[in-house]
């Protein structure tokens, strides 16, 4: 009987502390947002607006939502890839299969990231000369003074185009 006892007490105490526990972490749900977990928040729904917006991007659609003719759209990211890959034929061939399957992917998004640049009214060649820079920057053991220079002669004959 004595055991008995014993075992409903420690049973009691057990639920009371898990009871604790509980109100514990419902007082830390319905608790205001921290300041970090807010940022992350929105880091969050930052990088589900970009998602959404390469998503755009790979089905032709502006930041503006129109979408464009599947050969306007063509002609000129093809243009501007052109003109990126120029030169870089030895360089390109000299990568793994794996960078160089990075290094065109993100050739690509710098093609359309410069494509959408080009369609505003204002160019700011500040902006293609650093997505360009990025770029190239993939390449292992490439000289600072040869990306500078590529990067400024590439950003110029993309601007010619528009």
């Amino acid at each position: 009987m004595l055991d008995d006892l014993k075992n409903i007490l420690e049973k009691r105490t057990d639920f009371s502390v898990r009871e604790q526990k509980e109100k514990i972490k419902k007082q830390e749900r319905e608790r205001p947002l921290d300041n970090d977990f807010q940022k992350e928040q929105i880091a969050g729904a930052e990088q589900e607006k970009i998602k959404s917006e390469n998503k755009n991007i790979a089905s032709g659609a502006t930041a503006t939502g129109v979408k464009l003719h599947p050969l306007q759209k063509s002609l000129k990211v093809d243009k501007i890839e052109n003109i990126l890959s120029e030169g870089l034929e030895e360089v390109y061939a000299s990568l793994p299969e794996r960078k160089r399957f990075e290094f065109k992917k993100k050739g690509e998004e710098t093609a359309f990231k410069i494509f959408f640049i080009l369609k505003k009214t204002k160019v700011k060649a500040k902006k293609i000369i650093k997505l360009i820079k990025q770029w190239l920057k993939m390449i292992p053991g490439i000289n600072r003074f040869f990306l500078e220079q590529e990067a400024k002669i590439k950003a110029d004959k993309i601007i010619e185009i528009k």
